[in-house]
């Protein structure tokens, strides 16, 4: 059986900013995929569930709460440039709703493409030992192809952003250990936002994953449960230099799912529950809950 280690496309899905239209992508699937020296092309589904309640002195709109429903369809896929380098490629589609008692605000349309390259900087040795070990490190870009708006009185509605109008870098480090059938894998990722054209820069993000997996064999077919703990901090965002102290916060995720292998194919599930909303105001959009799926093909070139 081939041993499963984590190549990641965390930076794609990891589209949190605070406030912002996207955030922290939970599917074991995406995060803990075999074959490693493989290409693979997959799709993704995922749905958020967030909601808000806006505090004010006006007794007329204090207290409304607001309901989020986040769908998001995601193209990828990963490709071997070396025996040691990967270009990870990523392109999302959303569809996003806006609930409020009897009125439903709506956007869809392409999010923002996400290149990363990752160096396997440890490699784990191919040989019958029980323990082995991989890093990968990565850096790329973001580039702004999801649609950015502002009215004129420079207010804007984040959940419904379908990108956030600016070239942004992501960087990335996973670790995987193993042990026979159980794993670890934990990984830190940090984005660096840039301004959009509006003047509106996104607060940098920082998200750190921890997972536990067991890898049952059934003859070709392979399961995967995992259970794990997410941890993100947003920073503040800016518009016009001046820092928004009302954004940004602390977030924490639960997470279990399972991964399903089968030859070349794989699908992956998992359930991603808040367990911790700690914002900088109380009145930003709190999680509930994510879910998500995909589906992943594997497959090998003439030269590779």
């Amino acid at each position: 059986m081939k041993y499963i280690f984590t190549i990641a496309l965390t930076w794609a899905v990891v589209n949190f900013y605070g406030q912002s239209c996207c955030c922290a992508g939970a599917g074991t699937g995406y995060y803990l995929l075999p074959y490693f020296n493989n290409h693979f092309l997959g799709a993704r589904a995922a749905y958020r569930n967030l909601y808000n309640e806006l505090h004010s002195i006006n007794p007329e709109i204090n207290g409304r709460r607001y309901d989020h429903h986040l769908y998001i369809v995601e193209l990828f896929g990963r490709f071997n440039l070396s025996p040691r380098v990967q270009l990870n490629v990523s392109l999302p589609y959303h569809n996003l709703h806006q609930v409020q008692r009897n009125s439903t605000h709506k956007k869809q349309g392409p999010g923002d493409i996400t290149l990363l390259w990752t160096y396997q900087a440890i490699a784990p040795r191919q040989c019958k030992e029980r323990v082995k070990h991989e890093l990968r490190l990565g850096g790329g870009i973001k580039l702004p192809m999801g649609s950015f708006e502002m009215d004129q009185q420079n207010r804007f509605n984040t959940l419904l952003q379908l990108g956030t109008g600016s070239v942004d870098f992501p960087v990335i480090a996973i670790y995987t250990l193993r042990y026979a059938k159980f794993g670890y894998n934990t990984s830190l990722h940090y984005r660096f936002n840039t301004p959009n054209p509006k003047q509106f820069r996104f607060g940098d993000q920082v998200q750190w994953q921890q997972r536990l997996f067991y890898v049952i064999a059934i003859k070709e077919l392979q399961l995967m449960p995992a259970v794990g703990l997410i941890y993100e901090y947003q920073m503040p965002a800016r518009h016009r230099k001046r820092i928004l102290r009302f954004t940004g916060g602390h977030y924490v995720h639960a997470l279990a799912g399972i991964d399903i292998y089968y030859k070349g194919l794989a699908f992956s599930s998992s359930i991603a529950p808040a367990l911790m909303n700690r914002l900088n105001w109380s009145g930003e959009a709190r999680y509930r809950f994510t879910l998500e799926a995909g589906v992943f093909y594997y497959f090998k070139t003439k030269n590779h």
